[in-house]
């Protein structure tokens, strides 16, 4: 007797094991599509993130570079006010500040004439131009560029009763400091050159 309810008790935990084994270990078709919908929505959740920016009035930025003789230029980016955006771009986020109401002094190089501190410097102002931090580069649209000599060495914070070299107005213009010597372009740059005094 008592090894027939032994028999009979093994037998019954062997089914029960089994129907609760094959009801909650056994994966249906619409567990693995809930599933399958739960990992798709957290990973669009992870890279959904679209752009985070933030409001900046009277922006300035100085940067400064070493010349080839070891002085260092310095440039002064000033804009009315700035939207600086954090947004995702390649698998990486990136990060821009679009100016508005530009206005860049930047030293070509300063030197000395006849013992006289002296810097060439350009002018340059746009309504509107991005910066982008990674690769440090300035770009902008409908540029108005001026170049001017000045009797110092010190960047001034307004160019005021100076005649330029020469000016003129530019499509666009890149300028870059991220490499070992700052690359500056001008694309449909038409000049106005002013005679010498």
């Amino acid at each position: 007797m008592l090894k027939q309810a032994t028999s009979t008790g093994y037998v019954l935990i062997a089914v029960v094991t089994f129907v609760w084994g094959s009801f909650f270990l056994r994966v249906r078709p619409i567990d693995k599509s809930k599933v399958l919908n739960l990992l798709e929505r957290q990973v669009q959740s992870k890279t959904s993130f679209l752009s985070a920016n933030q409001k900046r009035l009277k922006v300035t930025k100085d940067l400064w570079l070493a010349q080839d003789d070891n002085s260092r230029l310095h440039h002064r980016i000033k804009s009315k006010s700035s939207l600086l955006v954090l947004k995702p771009h390649g698998g990486k986020l990136k990060l821009i500040e679009e100016l508005d109401q530009i206005h860049c002094l930047m030293q070509e190089r300063v030197y000395y004439n006849n013992e006289l501190p002296m810097q060439q410097v350009r002018l340059l102002e746009a309504n509107s131009g991005e910066y982008h931090f990674s690769e440090k580069q300035l770009l902008s649209q409908g540029v108005s560029i001026s170049v001017y000599k000045l009797n110092t060495h010190t960047l001034p914070q307004e160019i005021l009763l100076t005649s330029p070299i020469f000016s003129g107005n530019a499509e666009n213009i890149s300028f870059t400091t991220s490499g070992k010597t700052p690359v500056f372009q001008a694309k449909g740059f038409i000049a106005h050159m002013y005679p010498k005094d």
